[in-house]
């Protein structure tokens, strides 16, 4: 299987799953063993004002913006993968000003694509690789690099390779404590010391279910993230909201399915709001124009913000903005898969509707 092929692979699986996710709500019947609560939904009413803030590269076969994460001083780090037709492709993180100046930051990090971002308390980025087994190709393998301030990249998480949809896909990542965690989209959540002092190979995740693998297409487990020591996910295939809650030890305690919604089909990047309000981007079909971000509450209440506007574009990750200037501005990437556009950053900022 080529890149390309790869990533019409994809995008096909994102086409039916977009168009099935404009179906009714789903039953509120729940995974084996895992307790579910009852499906409820309802639609926000806000009214949005957008304005881009930049657009990224596309090189001569497009390019695919995956993650974004904000540094303390209100800075937008976004993972960028440019396509390539025949080799591996290659990814570079961009700093992005809040007004729109944008500029390189770390090395090419070369392979199938870079996916999630998160920082740690030393101001460190950490950028997830999925990459695969590739006839033709040099190997290399999936996990996750860490870049210091200075623009230096370090491996520090190898996870098991194999073909596509065989190897480990890292995808989302979060910080908690002394710990980096990696949703792997196959189906598992890794975890690892931020401060090793050597790059670990890891052979076994720190939680495995079928609740987070891919039911209907490549991606199961996808965004991630903290409140207090309760870990929450997004599950791309199958619509699904997730709480994992940390025991004493650190070890994974009981899967709760928060919500399960035919709209959240295809969620991808997710981020909390000072209320503890849980926002979801949802990629739906690769193609502009579709899209939808959603809200999510504590008691697993859906609620569609916007569906479909044109300035959406295969939306993957939202983050409210860090400074008091605009700490109440809504960051989105649009991704653009396969649409042949340029990947963006869009600023949100709701009307009667504040953060």
């Amino acid at each position: 299987m080529t890149i390309r092929s790869v990533v019409a692979v994809c995008a096909a699986a994102a086409l039916a799953l977009g168009v099935a996710s404009q179906s009714a709500v789903a039953s509120s019947s729940s995974p084996s063993a895992v307790a579910t609560p009852p499906a409820t939904s309802s639609v926000a009413a806000v009214h949005l004002h957008t304005h881009l803030v930049t657009t990224f590269p596309t090189g001569a076969d497009g390019s695919f913006a995956e993650s974004m994460a904000i540094a303390p001083d209100g800075t937008l780090y976004v993972a960028v993968t440019t396509w390539s037709a025949s080799g591996w492709n290659a990814g570079q993180v961009y700093k992005v000003t809040p007004s729109g100046r944008r500029t390189t930051f770390g090395p090419t990090i070369t392979g199938g694509l870079i996916t999630g971002l998160a920082f740690d308390p030393a101001g460190r980025l950490y950028v997830g690789l999925a990459s695969w087994q590739e006839t033709g190709l040099p190997a290399i393998d999936p996990g996750v690099f860490r870049i210091d301030p200075n623009g230096t990249a370090t491996r520090v998480l190898t996870l098991p390779t194999g073909v596509f949809g065989k190897a480990a896909f890292p995808n989302g990542l979060a910080v908690h404590g002394r710990y980096l965690y990696v949703a792997d989209s196959v189906g598992a959540i890794w975890r690892t010391r931020l401060n090793s002092r050597h790059p670990v190979t890891a052979t076994r995740p720190w939680l495995r279910s079928g609740v987070l693998a891919a039911t209907a297409g490549h991606f199961g487990i996808n965004g991630i993230a903290f409140r207090g020591d309760v870990l929450y996910g997004v599950v791309y295939d199958s619509g699904l909201v997730v709480k994992v809650p940390l025991t004493r030890s650190g070890a994974p305690g009981r899967i709760v399915v928060l919500a399960k919604d035919t709209r959240l089909t295809t969620a991808d990047g997710i981020t909390f709001d000072a209320t503890g309000r849980l926002w979801v981007t949802a990629t739906r079909a690769a193609t502009v124009g579709t899209g939808a971000l959603l809200t999510v509450d504590r008691r697993g209440r859906v609620s569609v913000v916007v569906e479909k506007p044109a300035w959406l574009d295969y939306p993957t990750q939202v983050a409210f903005g860090r400074t008091p200037r605009d700490h109440h501005v809504l960051y989105l990437t649009n991704g653009a898969f396969a649409s042949g556009k340029a990947p963006t950053v869009i600023a949100i900022e709701f009307g009667g509707h504040h953060h």
